[in-house]
């Protein structure tokens, strides 16, 4: 970061072009969550999209859980102000993926978008989606629980804001 500007663009063009290798190998550590998000400034705002979608390219779609790559972004995209990606949407995406709303070609299709950072593509599918990710959600948390209705009010609330994120972000 302190170098001048013809001179960090050497640097970056030779780590990313030159020497692919050494690129790939810091994309993926950063993808497994090995570094605090605070050291992700300088090639989060050097490299920019590229390096957060690469980012993403390099995370486990499949997992269970949402990598801790993605919260790295959104905080550093926050503090540095440069805007890649609504990274809410890497969220939901788990959300509905782990409610079983996305079949196989839905969550390859979906993590392609995500991973080209194409918020309209990924939002449309989760937005058409959502009506059986509310109904899958409600299902789950009542069934048999003693509380039903106050539970089932209480999520049908945090579905309904998300149902409205998701359609509040731009077309």
């Amino acid at each position: 970061m302190d170098l001048d500007e013809a001179n960090r663009d050497f640097v970056i063009e030779y780590i990313t072009e030159e020497f692919p290798l050494m690129y790939d190998r810091l994309v993926a550590y950063i993808a497994d969550g090995k570094l605090s998000y605070s050291i992700l400034e300088a090639p989060y705002r050097y490299i920019g999209v590229r390096f957060a979608g690469d980012v993403l390219k390099q995370t486990d779609y499949l997992s269970g859980e949402e990598p801790a790559a993605v919260d790295n972004l959104m905080k550093i995209q926050k503090k540095t102000g440069i805007y890649t990606f609504n990274y809410n949407l890497v969220k939901a995406y788990y959300l509905f993926r782990n409610a079983d709303v996305l079949d196989v070609k839905e969550k390859k299709y979906l993590w392609g978008n995500i991973t080209k950072l194409d918020e309209r593509k990924t939002r449309k599918l989760l937005k058409s989606k959502f009506g059986v990710f509310k109904q899958k959600v409600i299902e789950q948390a009542v069934a048999g629980e003693v509380g039903v209705e106050y539970i089932r009010e209480q999520t049908e609330k945090q579905l309904d804001i998300l149902g409205r994120k998701l359609s509040l972000i731009g077309e």
